[in-house]
Order: structure tokens, then sequence, then C-alpha cells
């Protein structure tokens, strides 16, 4: 059984761990650009674009900020650094190179220079929505490395200047989450919906604490993000598992079927469709085949390799679940499920011999 938890502040995407053995680590992008022609990377055309602008502007500050933002997106750091620097040459008060900056440093995880980024960010601010911004931003580096309090504070500044900042709305939900405060959590997070009825995060956050609950109202916050996002594959892996848990199978199968076209490199869900095969469906051939396309998007996916060969196991193949096993071991030496199944079928050849 697997669950996703999504976490996004500001630039940097983190997926945290729900109460499973595994941590996804695939995310879907939101766009960045309206609907290109087949084999046209939106990313390619914003940048063309930018370019061009640039070389009509050299002096333009901002420019540089937008294109820093989007070498961001790309993960090429070294450019996103050079432009956020040349934009601060031009400008040394320019707010949005300096949010630029801590989102750069927050990636490379220097939380110092971000947090100290995002503060000077503050002092050049010229506008409640600015300041609100910059507080949230520091808010969420106190958060990352959990200085809850101070989190807390920044998030509450942030509102003083700006009642409607949903991020800032979601930052509390993630503190309070952290806090044990569930009911706090909660509220927070339907305030951050109210008062933007997209924010997907905050959905998403909802949803997964009413999967933890195993309550329907999962799937109604997990149909609000695929409303505005039918792609999200956080909010139809969350649908699945609550689907798998409430013996829906045939749903569940169906949004793992999606998910595999949507993301062919997320493993969990050729797994889970094994593990329905072979746990609720007694189809030991066809659970086979999916736990083999999991071992092929992660070769070193150990739950995969003795499912794999407990199907093989079940199937009477005492060689093909040795071997399978054998390899379980190898990525995980102390990996006890498969150690048992290896002495499982020891004894069965012993009895056979």
């Amino acid at each position: 059984m697997k669950k996703i938890n999504l976490l996004l502040i500001g630039a940097t995407a983190m997926l945290l761990s729900c109460g499973q053995e595994v941590a996804v680590n695939e995310s879907v992008n939101e766009s960045i650009a309206p609907k290109q022609a087949p084999n046209v990377n939106p990313i390619d055309v914003q940048l063309k674009e930018l370019n061009g602008k640039i070389k009509e502007d050299l002096d333009n500050a901002n420019l540089y900020v937008e294109r820093a933002n989007l070498f961001l997106i790309m993960n090429d750091l070294a450019s996103s650094s050079s432009d956020i620097q040349r934009a601060l040459r031009i400008d040394s008060t320019n707010f949005n190179a300096y949010i630029a900056l801590g989102d750069l440093q927050a990636i490379q995880g220097q939380f110092e220079p971000t947090k100290y980024a995002f503060e000077l960010a503050n002092r050049v601010a010229t506008s409640d929505k600015e300041q609100s911004l910059a507080n949230q931003k520091i808010g969420e580096i106190y958060y990352v490395i959990q200085d809850y309090d101070k989190a807390l504070d920044y998030a509450d500044l942030a509102l003083k200047d700006d009642l409607y900042n949903s991020e800032a709305y979601f930052l509390k939900g993630l503190i309070f989450e952290s806090k044990g405060n569930e009911e706090r959590a909660i509220s927070s997070w339907q305030t951050a919906v109210e008062q933007n009825p997209n924010h997907i995060k905050s959905y998403l956050r909802l949803a997964l604490t009413y999967a933890d609950k195993n309550d329907p109202l999962v799937m109604d916050y997990t149909n609000n993000i695929l409303d505005i996002d039918s792609s999200n594959v956080e909010a139809l892996y969350t649908q699945a598992m609550y689907q798998q848990e409430n013996d829906l199978l045939n749903e569940a199968m169906k949004n793992y079927t999606k998910i595999m076209k949507i993301n062919p490199q997320m493993r969990e869900a050729p797994y889970n469709l094994g593990y329905i095969h072979l746990v609720y469906l007694k189809l030991y051939n066809e659970a086979k085949g999916y736990f083999e396309k999991a071992i092929k998007v992660d070769p070193r996916y150990h739950e995969a390799y003795y499912n794999y060969g407990y199907c093989f196991e079940l199937l009477g193949d005492i060689q093909n679940a040795e071997k399978i096993y054998k390899k379980a071991l190898s990525v995980k030496p102390d990996y006890t499920a498969a150690a048992n199944g290896l002495s499982r079928v020891n004894d069965t050849r012993t009895i056979n011999e």
C-alpha cells in the first residue's frame, strides 16, 4: 500500500512519507504556458520569447528575473543565478530578484542565505502584497528547519499584510499539522481554498488528511483537484488508494492505469495493480506482469521483487521464485519477507526431493 503526501514550498517541491515504506519521487508539473503543437516544448517557446525581449531591452531587470525563474523550472541553476545577479546589478532594489534568489538558494539547501535573501526582499518591498509574500517565504524557511513558532509568526505577518494570501494559509496548515493540531490544519487549508479555489496543494493536503481517516471526503477533495487538472497524478493516486482500501477495485485499477499513461516512471502504479491482482483477485500470472513493470521502472524496488517472486511461488515455479527472492535480498540484505520466502522455497524443494 502506498500513499503520496505533497508539499510545495516556493519553487521547491518536496514529497514526504505518509506512513508508508515508499516516498514517491515524481510530481506533476503545472502548465507554465498555453498548450503548443505536438513535440513543441512550451518552456522552449517561452525561453525563446524572453531571449527576444531581453535582446531588445538589455537593461530591464524584470526580464532577467523572469528568465531566471524559467531557468529554475528547467533546473539550470547556473543560468538562473547568472540572470538574478544581472538583474540586481541593474536594480539593487528589485523585489522579485531577491525572491528569485531566495528560491534558488532554497533549492540548493542554503537555508541561512535563503532567509537573508527573503529578508532583503522584505526591506525593498513597496506594497502590502510584496511584504506579505516576503514574510510568507521567510515563514516557509522556518517551517523547513522546524522552527514552527517562528514560522507561524511570519505566516501571521504575511496575512496581516494580505488577508487573502492563500499560500500563507497553506503554510499555517502545514505548521499546525506538524504541531499535532489537525483541526486547525484542516481549517487553514479550507481557508486557503476559499481564498483561491484553484489551490491544488491545499485540496491535496485535505484529501490526504481524510484519506488517513478513511473518510469518503477524500473523494470530494481529489475530485476538486481533478476538475482543475484532470492529469494530476497525486489526486488520482490518492483516489485509487482510497478505492483500493474500500474494495472499489475496478475504480482503483482504472485510476492506476491512468497514472501509468500519464507518468510511466511512477513505480507505485504498476506495483499496486500487481498487488490487487495478487491479493484480491488471485490472478498470479497477471500480477506477475505488473510487478515486472514496476521493477523495470525501479530495478532496486525490493518490495516488487518479493511479490514478483511470491507470484512464482504460488504458481509452483520454485526455481524462479528462489531466483527472485535472492535478487530481493541482493537489493536489501536485511529484507525479512524475502528471507522467509527463500526459506519456504528451500523447504519445499527439500520435501519434494
